[in-house]
């Protein structure tokens, strides 16, 4: 996705942008220079409850359900420091 318009104050980038909720990493596009990697990311909570529907696993894996509004297709959950990341996804 391309935030569509953006302005500069010294080293500070300023925009406005509706975010899904999620973690985002960032390139800028000079013109003269090409692109720039900014190496922080920023992290959009989603507001709203979720539940996770109680599960049996393993040391050799386990599946989660969990049902929210606007979980965003890029959301990872976080059990143990593992990171899971989302198998499937349904909109209601």
């Amino acid at each position: 996705m391309n935030v569509p318009t953006w302005t500069t104050s010294g080293s500070i980038l300023n925009f406005n942008f509706i975010f899904n909720p999620g973690q985002y990493g960032f390139k800028v596009l000079y013109n003269n220079y090409g692109y720039a990697d900014i190496p922080q990311t920023i992290n959009i909570s989603a507001s709203g409850t979720y539940t996770a529907t109680s599960t049996d696993s393993s040391f050799a894996g386990g599946r989660i359900t969990v049902t929210g509004n606007n979980i965003s297709p890029q959301s990872i959950i976080k059990v143990g420091g593992f990171i899971g990341k989302i198998l499937s996804q349904t909109a209601s």
